[in-house]
């Protein structure tokens, strides 16, 4: 798992993508995996090397005569939109961009795009900005610029976050000719349930100064917790806790598989037909599967549930499994679904913590 880690890591180190005819040599790599032992190791690290360079993205430059000029562009809201006080940001999914009369090449492509409150209609106080859901279908006129970050040694390197994100541009949306809903609910439907689970904290605790922290416990949306708060988070050493991870996963986890136990172990039929430690394992697995989904599948999501998935399936199996191998498993399927974690902060926070913790 380290040498398919390492191997990714060279191909990221890289200045530019190699040609993706490379990946044809990927059938031969595992080959060698099988039937090679003594080359094993190095094979893990080329077999990563060409996983990377087959689902990486290509990085997408912009075409400078796009930059700063309006385009009309048709797409699906992909995030839940994040809220602030003076606009909203959230990625559109692109369906097609016109230049004027000529199509610009954004189709199929991601964007991250803030609407601010004086790009609205201010002259009507009846024509207040629309509310923006996820897997709608809009008509947007925007400005865009190529993704930029700050260079100062040691910060966020936003640049590089947008680009792990496959955000192509950032851009705002502009008040004239204004923005129109084409269609509701087309994709997204998972999204969309975290959407209306967070909306429904609002509505029931309106006034409430911890709606944000609930919100974000619940479906991983921390948008709504505001700068005091993360200022005390970070002051007292706690602000990971606000990151759906292994505590919150495991304490779910927990939770179902005790309340199945308790419940399957008192009724005779059932326990004669199946184990309840076993239907207890499955009801966790499931349990905890559902709540990865509503946190939005983030590095440290994946990371737990794939750990907790390893053991309970060793359970069920009835099968030993040693932590060390529990991590190495989770980190090559995260590597596997996502080749592009290793460029975010919290893949490296997440599995080191976790190794750390180990040793």
């Amino acid at each position: 798992a380290v040498a398919f880690l390492l191997g990714i890591l060279v191909l990221q180190g890289l200045p530019e993508l190699p040609a993706r005819l490379w990946t044809l040599a990927l059938p031969g790599v595992l080959g060698v995996l099988v039937f090679v032992p003594r080359l094993r190791l190095p094979a893990w690290g080329a077999a990563g090397f060409l996983w990377a360079l087959l689902w990486m993205p290509p990085l997408l430059v912009l075409p400078a005569t796009l930059e700063g000029v309006d385009l009309e562009v048709e797409g699906w809201v992909a995030t839940i939109p994040d809220l602030g006080s003076r606009n909203v940001r959230f990625e559109l999914r692109v369906a097609q961009a016109q230049r004027g009369e000529q199509p610009a090449p954004l189709a199929g492509k991601l964007l991250r795009l803030s609407w601010w409150n004086d790009e609205v209609d201010s002259s009507s106080a009846a024509e207040p900005r629309p509310e923006l859901r996820v897997g709608d279908r809009w008509a947007f006129t925007v400005r865009l610029k190529r993704p930029r970050g700050l260079l100062n040694p040691g910060g966020f390197d936003y640049e590089r976050w947008l680009y792990a994100q496959r955000i192509v541009a950032t851009g705002t949306v502009r008040a004239y000719p204004p923005p129109r809903l084409l269609a509701q609910a087309e994709r997204y439907p998972l999204d969309r349930q975290r959407q209306h689970i967070a909306e429904t904290f609002k509505q029931l605790l309106p006034d409430n100064p911890y709606t944000g922290i609930l919100i974000a416990l619940a479906v991983g949306e921390e948008g709504g917790i505001t700068p005091w708060q993360w200022d005390l988070f970070n002051r007292t050493g706690t602000g990971h806790l606000m990151s759906i991870s292994g505590s919150h996963i495991g304490l779910v986890a927990g939770m179902v598989f005790a309340l199945v136990w308790g419940l399957w172990s008192r009724l005779p039929a059932l326990v004669l037909r199946w184990p309840a430690t076993r239907a207890a394992a499955l009801a966790a697995l499931l349990g905890a599967g559902g709540y990865t989904l509503l946190s939005g599948l983030s590095v440290p999501a994946q990371r737990s549930f794939l750990m907790m998935a390893v053991a309970m399936t060793a359970l069920l199996a009835q099968r030993y499994a040693l932590s060390s191998r529990i991590l190495a498993l989770a980190l090559l399927a995260v590597l596997l679904v996502d080749p592009g974690a290793p460029l975010l902060a919290g893949f490296w926070l997440s599995f080191g913590a976790v190794a750390v913790i180990l040793y």
